[in-house]
């Protein structure tokens, strides 16, 4: 059914005079008349008993009239949410972080941001390795990702970096390890001949200088490094949030 006509005869149906609607809907009146006809036409219907006195629905006419003001409020909702989509306020956007990532407070509260300004965008969270999010990006299954750029210093030309914010690391040491005093400073040169257990995801700088590579774990691994690794065995280079 052509909405417009639906349209003529909501208003007719709310005013039952034919000046009135033309009036309100800004047309003259033979058109009105004549769209309404067409209607009945396509329907097979008479809605409407007109005389020279008054107008007013026929049985068919009112069963009619919640059914077309239910089409046109659907039609509208319909152009909005069209609207919205095509402004970006309506979709689904898919963000990819780092677990470390997750537990500071600058990625919250960007996330909070954004689902303030836009409230009706829903944001699929995963959490994946810095390199399984750059795959991710470039396979489309991805629009935002939180990476560690020491992690993936040179980044596909195909996509776009912005600092975020700077995440330290800190080493956790056994009681008794030689470094192990609050006053001794540390640097990543005093750490390359240390044996360090690290997990995947975290960042290791020092690791490019080491004469021996770090033992990384993964998060699956860690309750079997615990049974059988001692804690005196090894230092662990953890982000703070980890410590």
């Amino acid at each position: 059914m052509d909405l417009r006509r639906i349209r003529y005869f909501v208003v007719l149906a709310e005013t039952l005079h034919f000046g009135r609607a033309a009036l309100r809907l800004n047309i003259a009146q033979p058109p009105l008349s004549h769209q309404i006809r067409a209607l009945e036409g396509e329907l097979g219907a008479q809605l409407f008993e007109r005389n020279n006195r008054r107008v007013e629905l026929t049985p068919a006419g009112k069963a009619l009239l919640p059914e077309a003001r239910t089409l046109l409020a659907q039609a509208e909702r319909a152009g909005a949410v069209t609207a919205r989509a095509q402004r970006g306020e309506l979709c689904e956007l898919r963000v990819g972080f780092t677990s470390s990532a997750a537990l500071s407070s600058v990625i919250p509260q960007l996330i909070f941001a954004h689902r303030q300004r836009f409230r009706n965008v829903h944001l699929h969270l995963e959490e994946l390795t810095t390199k399984e999010q750059i795959t991710a990006m470039l396979e489309r299954r991805l629009e935002v990702a939180f990476v560690r750029s020491s992690s993936y210093p040179d980044l596909p030309a195909t996509l776009t970096a912005t600092y975020v914010f700077e995440d330290s690391l800190v080493v956790a040491l056994p009681p008794r390890h030689r470094f192990a005093t609050p006053s001794l400073p540390l640097s990543a040169k005093v750490l390359c001949d240390e044996d360090l257990l690290c997990t995947g995801k975290t960042v290791v700088p020092v690791s490019m200088t080491r004469s021996s590579p770090c033992v990384t774990m993964r998060d699956s691994h860690r309750e079997l490094l615990r049974r059988r690794v001692k804690p005196q065995q090894f230092s662990a280079l953890l982000p703070p949030v980890s410590a």
